[in-house]
């Protein structure tokens, strides 16, 4: 039986992964072969799981890009539609903040052509907000 090759990153002692069936990322150990999903059991199975030994940190490939927009844009839109349903029923605070939330990782957490992701310039954003608090 054949499976689908994943291909992993390696981090440590641990080969990693944007997993493209749940959207999720999966870390198992070091070593090509195969390997039994983390997924829910409904996304789940097999799969051989190869390193890519090329693979440089901090940048993604465009294999990688296209998982991680559709997991942000999924993210951006659950948000929002929270934040919509609070405000209907009357939570105008909280719905506030989560539209907030909402326009923070439109902002910020965006994988762009230069596949580069600006968490750490974020995270000093809410570092000096709490500050200033």
């Amino acid at each position: 039986m054949t499976h689908e090759t994943i291909i992993a990153r390696r981090r440590g002692d641990e080969l990693v992964f944007l997993c493209t069936r749940c959207g999720h990322i999966h870390r198992h150990g070091v070593g090509n072969g195969h390997r039994a999903s983390h997924c829910p059991k409904d996304r789940g199975g097999e799969y051989f799981l190869q390193e890519d030994v090329d693979a440089v940190y901090g940048e993604l490939t465009d294999d990688e890009l296209h998982p991680a927009h559709e997991i942000l844009h999924s993210a951006r839109r659950g948000i929002h539609s929270v934040a919509e349903y609070l405000g209907d029923a009357g939570f105008l605070e909280d719905a506030g903040k989560l539209s907030v939330l909402v326009d923070v990782l439109a902002v910020y957490v965006d994988y762009s052509a230069d596949k580069t992701c600006r968490l750490e310039e974020l995270a000093g954003v809410v570092l000096q907000e709490d500050v200033a608090q």
